[in-house]
């Protein structure tokens, strides 16, 4: 559970938003700390949407601070910027929604993406990969289940964590062939009140403030 000390910290962040919003270095300042001390990672300086975003992560630890974990308290925590996700499933998982138990599961079903963590069942990747130095090397998944995964993927980013490092020629070809036949994933954006202002149809089909839209191309 979060801590008194942070949610007071949080709430200055809202007192001041006129301060944050107009972008003051006071108000940059005091967001991009308190982002920090909440979440554990940097968001990207000098990027506007970024700021917006960071803002409103905060709101939503502010106004439900029950449902959130803060990251000194979880076991499993991805490296800064990385997602995952679950096999033959549309979620995808940061650390703002990543559960223990859920990284735990994740892990067991594709070790792969031990690479994109930086904590694992409370030590650092560091030393989990010092530990299995000593260890026998595992064998590589037969290529017929491996091929038959990459078959089942339903994105191009599965695609490529199923592959990894296999060189094998049957494999590779499975995996560029289900790539081709998968669209690119769309670029998304998350929406801010700027948005919602400029598009007004946006708020007429019930989107709001923090909802993730795909960007059309034009």
């Amino acid at each position: 559970m979060i801590s008194q000390e942070l949610l007071s910290q949080i709430q200055q962040v809202d007192d001041r938003r006129i301060e944050v919003a107009a972008k003051t270095p006071e108000g940059i300042a005091l967001l991009q700390e308190t982002y920090y001390q909440v979440f554990g990672e940097h968001y990207t300086q000098g990027c506007g949407p970024c700021h917006e975003q960071a803002f409103l992560k905060l709101m939503k630890v502010l106004h439900n601070p029950l449902k959130f974990i803060p990251m000194s308290e979880k076991k499993y925590l991805l490296k800064e910027g990385h997602q995952v996700s679950v096999f033959g499933s549309p979620d995808i998982y940061t650390n703002d929604n990543l559960t223990d138990a859920i990284a735990k599961d994740l892990l067991k079903e594709r070790p792969a993406l031990k690479g994109s963590f930086q904590i694992i069942a409370g030590k650092q990747v560091e030393d989990e990969v010092e530990e299995a130095a000593d260890e026998a090397p595992a064998k590589p998944a037969a290529a017929v289940d491996l091929i038959a995964k990459i078959e089942a993927a339903t994105t191009r980013a599965e695609v490529q964590d199923f592959l990894g490092k296999d060189t094998r020629k049957t494999v590779v070809e499975a995996a560029k062939k289900r790539t081709e036949s998968l669209p690119e994933e769309p670029a998304t954006k998350v929406l801010t009140q700027a948005d919602l202002d400029e598009d007004p149809e946006l708020a007429a089909q019930g989107f709001k403030v923090g909802d993730t839209v795909k960007i059309e191309e034009e």
